[in-house]
């Protein structure tokens, strides 16, 4: 599914460690960049465009459109909504809104070519209009025309009142100056009178016929080349109270009225004879109008958002070929990661992480064939499987308007063995062909497909499967017509094939296919998707239909799940200071009514976590479960570091506790069990309190900064260490691999010899689109008895 581009202005808009010591420094501003942009709306004479359309507002921002939602137009002309909000990579180059006519529901994502309104902002705001180019590109100041009354269909005889044509019948040549419309738009003629509104047909030259010539109640003559219509049979005085009117209507259109755009109106069509000009009136008062003013906050940018994804029935693509996921964002498809299947339909990987605006706001989620090596950045045109999320699971199903766009339940035919390229004495069972040779007439019933995709025919027996060719049309000769092994004599224009030379007898053994197949497709056997099967081509006789099964079991479907994760951002099971002996406890529940799937990561401290190990458990409704030193006891692993803990839904608690299993007794902490809703992003600023440094060893204490990123890039986070008083005692940097756990252990001692009895940190990231967590963790020197402290 590639994204539509938006014309604007004649230019395509194409649809986007070491750790060390600084200087004290402040932190960092908020900015511009990755912004939420609130654009408020106000129209005048938008109509209401009944069911099936909506209007849908976007920003373009750097030259990409961004939706900023979708509304409708009540009676009254009265918007459903007129506030949104949209992300943005950077809102200083948001240069212009254009409102849009979209289909609902609509599979893609991007703008249609639709553009009713647009305006360039200046400063704030921008001024809606028709001519600005995003949208008709033209005020129409220069429209005008004149209209003949003559029904040239009826012949001689005929009441010229009962037709109108825009013409000058001296040449004859076009009355009509219109500029040319951009794509999306056309021209159509009416006449609006006591009985309504009666199209005479649709344009977009001024010379040449329009749609449909002289139209359904024409009279048995000739008509001219030029836009208009008769009204013979039944006939239509024209002269009796009816107005003539040029309207702009948008492709496609499904209303029987015209729509806003009337550049040219006569108020009355007057009886003043045959073939004599009338008059026609610019008419752009009630084009409507509007206006779109910015408001922009700051944001922390993308989020992160973590899928699990389930497939059965997928197909090994061989060498050349992988899957890749898509999300729809606020309208852009984004990549969730690529994989591969093996023979078994064992996918290479099942969890994956993209950046979003809003995980909990994503569309549908898209399974796409991409090549491998892909220079293009977006999703291909071949959707296999998609679904919409409902909560937190999207079933994926090829059904999906994404996807196929059909179920293929009324999917059907047969067909007739026959080598019509033999000629006489031929042995019929050396072709197959799928028509009717009574007519001859086509005996597929098979809905038409997206693009990406084609139909192929198929022979499939003890040598393999053999392709009879490829077709979109149920009708008409398929890709390889006869195919290369046909005989010399013409054969008929339907899918089929003949197997002469050499010859195969398909009564030996062989099975009838139609399979749907990716364009492009470099495998030698048919795809996955099998809607019509026959196992066993018989020997009927010639000619003589045999009928094949709709088979759509073996389809391939899937689930694609939103995982909600927590973060344990700090455990250990390793020996620490003084003889301290850290051990972690993890705790969950599932307080849904349904069995969920944990899976709990470790994320190991000091080191880049693209690549985790992972433990997945089953919890039923209403239970816990308590992993004691989780560390060691479920990954074998010595050391400190981060749990994650991933389920698709909101209907699980986690708990941890990390304590001192002293010799002399145990003690510990409970700590801090976070979601993304706690996470630091660009922009932001985290306090930390309740801190202090002494090498007192009776009564001091020692403050441990930790740091987790919850992104799959690396970032740099910035600490600012201040006395009680508010005395600077300096800005330490710090770098973060993917996912990485740090804790820095003193962190007082490391900017200054002096005790802090109190003390406080500020913690931000340099890097946008960044995410991490914080905490401090202060420990008594005597006895090892911690405190933590979250922001």
């Amino acid at each position: 599914m590639k994204i539509k581009s938006l014309s604007l202005g004649g230019a395509c808009l194409a649809i986007g460690l070491a750790l060390g010591l600084t200087q004290p420094a402040a932190p960092a501003a908020a900015s511009t960049l990755d912004a939420t942009v609130q654009v408020n709306l106000a129209f005048s004479g938008l109509p209401d465009l009944g069911s099936g359309w909506v209007y849908e507002g976007w920003v373009i921002d750097d030259g990409s459109p961004v939706s900023t939602g979708r509304f409708t137009v009540d009676a009254s002309g009265m918007p459903s909504q007129t506030t949104f909000t949209a992300p943005v990579s950077d809102a200083s180059k948001v240069s212009a809104f254009v409102l849009t006519i979209e289909p609902e529901p609509d599979a893609d994502p991007g703008p249609s070519h639709v553009h009713i309104l647009a305006g360039s902002f200046v400063g704030p705001n921008a001024s809606l209009t028709a001519m600005h180019p995003a949208a008709l590109g033209d005020d129409f100041s220069t429209a005008a025309g004149t209209y003949i009354l003559a029904a040239p269909s009826a012949g001689e005889g005929g009441d010229y009142r009962n037709g109108i044509w825009w013409l000058d019948p001296n040449g004859p040549s076009p009355t009509l100056t219109l500029p040319a419309l951009p794509m999306g738009w056309t021209y159509e003629g009416w006449v609006v009178g006591p009985d309504g509104p009666v199209s005479t047909g649709r344009f977009t030259m001024v010379s040449g016929p329009d749609s449909d010539g002289p139209g359904a109640a024409a009279g048995p003559s000739m008509a001219p080349p030029f836009p208009g219509q008769d009204f013979v049979s039944p006939a239509r005085d024209l002269t009796s109270g009816y107005a003539a009117v040029i309207s702009i209507e948008p492709e496609p259109d499904n209303s029987s009225a015209p729509f806003v755009f009337k550049p040219l109106v006569d108020m009355s069509i007057d009886d003043v004879g045959e073939k004599m000009p009338q008059d026609m009136t610019a008419s752009t008062a009630s084009f409507p109008t509007g206006t779109a003013t910015l408001n922009v906050t700051a944001t922390s940018g993308l989020k992160p958002l973590f899928l699990r994804l389930d497939f059965s029935g997928l197909d090994d693509l061989g060498p050349g070929w992988v899957y890749e996921g898509w999300v729809i964002d606020n309208g852009t498809p984004v990549s969730t990661g690529r994989f591969t299947v093996d023979a078994s339909g064992m996918p290479s990987a099942r969890r994956f992480m993209a950046m979003v605006s809003d995980p909990a706001n994503v569309g549908p989620f898209v399974l796409t064939i991409e090549p491998d090596p892909d220079t293009d950045a977006g999703p291909s045109h071949v959707h296999i499987l998609a679904g919409d999320f409902s909560g937190h699971t999207a079933p994926l199903s090829a059904s999906h308007p994404a996807a196929l766009g059909n179920d293929f339940s009324t999917a059907a035919g047969s067909y007739i063995l026959a080598a019509p390229s033999a000629g006489d004495g031929g042995d019929y069972r050396n072709g197959i062909w799928w028509l009717d040779p009574n007519g001859p007439s086509p005996t597929l019933n098979l809905p038409a497909l997206p693009m990406g995709w084609t139909y192929e025919g198929w022979v499939v027996g003890p040598d393999g499967p053999v392709s009879t060719g490829r077709f979109t049309m149920v009708s008409g000769a398929d890709s390889d017509g006869a195919g290369a092994a046909a005989g010399p004599n013409m054969t008929p224009p339907f899918p089929g094939q003949d197997f002469v030379d050499p010859a195969r007898d398909l009564t030996s053994g062989y099975a009838a296919v139609i399979s749907i197949e990716p364009e492009p497709d470099n495998s030698p056997g048919p795809f996955t998707f099998k809607p019509l099967i026959d196992p066993m081509i018989e020997d009927v006789g010639e000619k003589v239909q045999q009928s094949m099964t709709a088979s759509t079991a073996s389809f391939p479907t899937g689930t694609a799940q939103i995982l909600t994760p927590w973060y344990i951002i700090a455990g250990a099971h390793v020996q620490g200071y003084n003889g301290s002996m850290w051990r972690s406890i993890l705790e969950a529940n599932n307080f849904g009514s349904t069995q969920v799937q944990l899976d709990v990561d470790l994320l190991k401290g000091g080191r880049d976590n693209s690549a985790f190990s992972s433990q997945s458990f089953l919890l039923d409704p209403g239970v816990s479960t308590r992993m004691d030193d989780v560390f060691h006891s479920v990954f074998g692993y010595t050391g400190s570091g981060a749990l994650r803990v991933m389920a698709p839904s909101d209907m699980v608690k986690v708990g941890s506790e990390t304590y001192n299993d002293a010799a002399s007794g145990a003690f510990g902490e409970n700590v801090h069990v976070m979601s993304m809703d706690d996470a630091i992003g660009y922009g932001q600023e985290a306090m930390l309190i309740q801190l202090s440094s002494s090498s007192d060893m009776m009564t001091g204490r020692r403050t441990n900064l930790g740091f987790q990123n919850a992104t799959g890039e690396t970032i740099q986070v910035m600490a600012e260490l201040f006395m009680g008083d508010g005395t600077d005692l300096g800005t330490m940097s710090f770098w973060l691999k993917p996912f990485e756990q740090m804790q820095v252990n003193n962190i007082f001692g490391q900017v200054t010899p002096q005790n802090v009895d109190v003390g406080y940190a500020k913690v931000w990231t340099t890097t946008q689109n960044a995410w991490f967590f914080t905490y401090a963790s202060v420990v008594r020197n005597r006895g090892g008895a911690p405190l933590f402290v979250t922001p």
